[in-house]
């Protein structure tokens, strides 16, 4: 695979200044910068124009920005600001400080059930509000699209092969995320494929729907649980066809009810694969962490609020905000709303980790309250749950309507 080569030491961009490189791709460079009036970390990818002058790379580029203007979600990363320049499109978003999923994966090898639950119920919430709300499949669900943030949580990105659905429309007939690239015959040459989440209907070439994400998550939950990916075969060939006709193979250190589930996503065909409403009805699913989580992101307030408090700080720092109000609005994009938004981001993800704390802290008070003392003394070696497990849901995640970005494009 080529690999985008970007001279850092060239680097300007008003009011941020370069950390350091942080990745690089076919098309483009991502860096860690530092937002000057925020004082914050944000990630900024470089994307070559060189790379997009290809109509259908360029359109791509662009779906993926209209498709994220239409959606918002505190697990999705949010986009700032795009700039464009005469050889660079620079797209400026939120930074996870700790890496991906993929990267952790690589470190530690497999996770504990109770992260591995941790992991599951945020991805499928997010995935439960693209399918049902936003009417969106992103397609390239995988660990390298999974971040994780200062508090542990996911940061779902990388809408580039993404696509909307309706009710009368619900299936795709074009390839997506990786197998896409497959296809392109000018870039195939520079192309090192990982097949590992494509599922069979696509492999076969047949028309397909959101069921391609239930799969996709299928094998980021074996992923998770076993440390290797289902079906990696010594080659591409034989990926593909471990995809179409092999089983899963399951060490004895996966509990049963999780196997049974993960095998229910990764069932071939995918009018017999489970639905988000079959796993939710899964007896591995925990109702608790479900509506703990939707708790609190409906608490989060979407970005286009106004805050008096953000407002001020602003106007401290010299910043004209005359105009800020209808441009929050208008879902418009420069350093003002980018200031705005940075801060804004931030209260955000604070509350949402002080309301799961709280919630954590109320279940265990009630669980404990209805427990005998022998309970209690049987329970105490266990290592506490984390924060996200608890609480009860109060209202609909639904009620997102703003929008949002992610932090990163897929290489074009």
């Amino acid at each position: 695979m080529n690999i985008y080569f970007f001279d850092s030491s060239k680097f300007y961009l008003e009011g941020y200044s370069l950390s350091k490189v942080i990745g690089s791709g076919m098309s483009s460079v991502v860096l860690e910068c530092l937002h000057a009036n925020s004082g914050s970390k944000v990630a900024i990818k470089v994307i070559s124009k060189t790379f997009v002058d290809v109509e259908s790379r360029l359109n791509r580029l662009f779906r993926e920005i209209n498709i994220m203007k239409s959606i918002y979600h505190p697990l999705i990363i949010q986009l700032y600001q795009v700039i464009e320049v005469k050889d660079f499109f620079y797209l400026i978003s939120e930074f996870a400080v700790n890496g991906s999923l993929g990267e952790k994966l690589e470190k530690f090898g497999s996770f504990t059930e109770q992260n591995v639950r941790k992991y599951f119920t945020q991805i499928f919430c997010v995935l439960e509000y693209l399918h049902q709300t936003a009417h969106i499949a992103h397609r390239d669900i995988k660990a390298e699209n999974i971040l994780i943030d200062s508090f542990n949580n996911i940061k779902v990105i990388d809408f580039g092969f993404s696509s909307s659905f309706s009710q009368e429309n619900p299936t795709f007939d074009s390839t997506c995320g990786s197998l896409c690239m497959f296809f392109l015959p000018e870039i195939l040459v520079l192309f090192v494929l990982t097949p590992d989440y494509f599922p069979p209907e696509i492999i076969k070439g047949l028309p397909y729907s959101n069921a391609a994400d239930i799969w996709s998550f299928g094998v980021l939950m074996y992923y998770l649980c076993v440390g290797q990916l289902p079906f990696q075969g010594s080659d591409f060939q034989q990926t593909l066809q471990k995809i179409l006709f092999a089983q899963p193979s399951f060490p004895s250190s996966v509990p049963i009810m999780l196997r049974d589930l993960i095998s229910r996503m990764l069932t071939k065909s995918q009018d017999q694969r489970i639905t988000l409403q079959g796993i939710k009805e899964h007896q591995w699913f925990s109702p608790r962490d479900y509506n703990s989580l939707l708790q609190a992101i409906s608490r989060s307030a979407p970005d286009f609020s106004f805050s008096p408090t953000i407002a001020s700080q602003m106007m401290n720092l010299g910043i004209d905000i005359s105009t800020l109000k209808p441009k929050l609005f208008h879902r418009e994009l420069d350093h003002i709303t980018t200031t705005y938004r940075i801060r804004w981001r931030s209260e955000i993800l604070n509350e949402l980790s002080e309301s799961l704390n709280h919630s954590r802290t109320r279940s265990d008070t009630l669980q404990c309250s209805s427990q005998n003392p022998c309970d209690l003394e049987e329970e105490s070696n266990e290592p506490p749950e984390p924060a996200i497990y608890q609480a009860k849901k109060t209202r609909s995640i639904r009620a997102f309507s703003s929008k949002c970005y992610p932090v990163q494009l897929s290489d074009l």
